[in-house]
């Protein structure tokens, strides 16, 4: 199991919910912008390598994936509270599944690189244009 749903799964039921939801209409929206919409998506757990980021250099590795791993790195450790977490870190990384590059998500996925973990969280999207 990931970092991420071991803190999702630590979620009243509607809050997972509504934080995955929050996911698909930032995915929803960005795709928009890019003249796509999301077809359908599954929820699933992948090899961190298996994932490609669209950013990179400074727009990678910059304050808010530090933070991020900051945020990862005590969960592991044990040194935080769910309560004092910001729990857009632990969303799903919105992933396209034909080219498996980052649609949403680069920052954390820097973050959960950086702190060693092997498998991520993935909103795996399928994209059309429009």
């Amino acid at each position: 199991m990931t970092i991420q749903e071991q803190i999702l799964n630590q979620l009243p039921e509607k809050r997972k919910e509504d934080l995955i939801q929050s996911q698909i209409t930032q995915v929803k929206d960005f795709l928009l912008r890019s003249n796509m919409k999301l077809i359908c998506y599954d929820l699933v757990t992948i090899s961190i390598n298996e994932v490609i980021p669209s950013q990179h250099n400074e727009d990678y590795e910059n304050d808010s994936s530090k933070y991020d791993a900051s945020v990862f790195l005590a969960v592991i450790n044990g040194n935080s509270d769910i309560n004092d977490l910001r729990l857009d870190t632990f969303r799903p990384i919105a992933v396209d599944k034909n080219t498996m590059k980052i649609i949403d998500g680069n920052h954390r996925h820097y973050a959960i690189k950086k702190v060693g973990e092997k498998n991520v969280y993935v909103l795996l999207c399928e994209t059309r244009n429009i």
